[in-house]
């Protein structure tokens, strides 16, 4: 279940110790090797959990400390924000007024949640028919 020996033999100690820790709770009327095998797997994937919480853990610290960014990234956030102001610049200044408001989070009524989904799809047409996408 765990794919690595070292993993393996902690995830085996672990369950052996749970094991007498709760002998005490075993109930003499269930088969004896089908609780210490629940008990086994359950280490396992709390072991599994454990690894992938860890791995998680180490990748978003490695994204935090990264302080150089990606060349290739900027330059793709770049080309993304001038995509983005291009296709602004081309709405009707009705809808370029919608979409400051949306950013100022205004209202929440009918009525602008309307004029806002008609306002994003001439925008995404907008993008779709400049960019050919």
């Amino acid at each position: 279940m765990l794919g690595t020996g070292h993993d393996a033999e902690d995830a085996a100690q672990n369950a052996l110790a749970t094991f007498f820790a709760r002998a005490s709770d075993y109930d003499p009327s269930r088969d004896a090797l089908a609780w210490a095998l629940t008990l086994g797997a359950w280490e396992c994937r709390t072991t599994r959990k454990r690894r992938q919480r860890a791995r998680t853990t180490a990748l978003v610290d490695d994204a935090h400390t990264s302080t150089i960014p990606d060349a290739a990234a900027l330059l793709e956030q770049a080309e993304l924000r001038a995509a983005l102001e291009d296709a602004v610049a081309q709405l009707r200044a009705d809808d370029q007024q919608l979409l400051t408001d949306i950013m100022d989070e205004l209202s929440g009524d009918v009525t602008f949640r309307k004029r806002k989904q008609r306002m994003i799809d001439r925008l995404r047409t907008l993008i779709r028919r400049t960019y050919d996408l």
